[in-house]
């Protein structure tokens, strides 16, 4: 056997397994391809089954599982994918330490098991534009008065159940001991009085000193207070605001959401001292055109920048947009991170200047490698005006009163 590392390896099905919809457990985040299911196994079955140690095996043999597509197609346009970058950070496990203990198997025992992402119900609070019946409550409570315009559209939304069962979190508490890190999303978790629990729970005990809460969260939460109490007792809290966007578009792209409760939630939990906090822009249609401001917002608010893209639907990714706005906002964007950048953290961000110029530069250039590596204008444009028609009469809102930069592109129909 040779140790060389894999030209196709990635890290995460090493050590994490991701909890979603309808019980569908995944080897990573970005996976849709289950690998079992929390509903009919136990988490240490799921580990130890034959569907993810075929993944292992192929990743650790230059392989490329189906299960990965979505990173294999992301490298092959953009030359980039979240496997590239979860590699580049050197997390919880290494290629060759794997190697040593476990050869090119697979087969790992359930002490590897570090990492978990639990989703505890979809219950939100918010309509965001690129979101769900299968992320947001709110979303499924009215998909049924515009489902058809949706689907002449020709998209489809599915609306699934996500419910994390407790026999699933009593498991997890049992995992405490070699557990590293807990990654929660929803939903919105902070409205889950299941997750406060679970949460509160794993406070009272002595590992959690030792452990790592990784959020996805809106932060559209009155009562933060109580939750930055339990947070103080973890070894770290990671926290993925998402923003979407700056003030200028806010309530359009997050519907029912309020910027300034966020704002004020914030200032509150930037003075925790085990708090990596960070505003996460996800790349859409609604927002590339803002790029700009959004990360100024978050230089202003003294928050890191962290960015991720919106693949489906097709017409809401950014290689949507005209080739014509394309170059205007690449040309806008260098200029600003080559020429603008320095000045405005050094007058507004009081943390580590180095780290987070660092992580907008390398977004900056990722996001607009990804927009330029392909042009899907022909095909998703019309597509994205139409769904854009369907959501602002529903929303009573005016997308061209946002996003004048559109206007030599976009011409919604009268009355709508």
């Amino acid at each position: 056997m040779d140790d060389k590392i894999s030209k196709t390896f990635c890290r995460v099905p090493f050590y994490h397994l991701n909890m979603k919809q309808n019980g569908i457990v995944t080897c990573c985040w970005r996976s849709s391809a289950p690998v079992g299911n929390i509903y009919e196994n136990t988490l240490s079955e799921i580990w130890a089954n034959d569907n993810i140690i075929k993944i292992r095996k192929m990743l650790m043999n230059n392989e490329k599982p189906e299960e990965c597509r979505l990173c294999w197609k992301q490298e092959k346009d953009t030359k980039t994918s979240p496997r590239i970058l979860y590699n580049s950070r050197k997390r919880f496990v290494d290629y060759h330490e794997i190697f040593k203990n476990y050869g090119n198997s697979g087969k790992l025992p359930i002490k590897s098991l570090l990492s978990v992402e639990l989703r505890f119900s979809k219950k939100c609070n918010l309509m965001c534009r690129h979101c769900s019946p299968m992320y947001s409550s709110v979303w499924e409570s009215r998909i049924k008065e515009i489902e058809t315009d949706l689907e002449n559209v020709g998209y489809k939304y599915k609306s699934t159940p996500m419910n994390t069962p407790q026999s699933v979190l009593d498991e997890i508490l049992t995992m405490l001991p070699h557990m590293k890190e807990i990654k929660i999303s929803g939903g919105e978790p902070l409205l889950s009085n299941k997750h406060k629990l679970f949460i509160k729970k794993i406070s009272e005990s002595n590992f959690a000193k030792k452990i790592c809460l990784n959020y996805n969260s809106n932060l559209n939460i009155p009562n933060i207070d109580e939750y930055i109490k339990i947070w103080g007792k973890f070894k770290k809290i990671i926290f993925r605001v998402s923003v979407d966007g700056c003030p200028s578009i806010y309530d359009y792209v997050r519907q029912n959401g309020n910027i300034d409760m966020v704002t004020q939630n914030t200032l509150k939990m930037i003075e925790m001292k085990n708090i990596d906090l960070y505003y996460t822009f996800t790349a859409n249609m609604y927002n590339i055109t803002r790029l700009k401001e959004s990360i100024i917002f978050s230089i202003k608010n003294n928050v890191y920048f962290d960015a991720s893209i919106v693949n489906e639907p097709q017409f809401l990714n950014i290689t949507t947009l005209p080739q014509k706005m394309k170059i205007d906002l690449t040309r806008e964007l260098e200029e600003f991170v080559n020429n603008d950048i320095d000045y405005i953290l050094n007058k507004h961000f009081t943390k580590s200047k180095e780290f987070a110029k660092e992580r907008i530069l390398t977004f900056t250039k990722n996001l607009l490698k990804h927009m330029n590596g392909l042009d899907t204008y022909q095909n998703n444009f019309n597509r994205f005006t139409k769904y854009t028609e369907i959501l602002d009469k529903f929303h009573n809102k005016q997308f061209e009163k946002y996003y004048p930069e559109f206007a030599e592109f976009v011409i919604f129909d009268k009355g709508i």
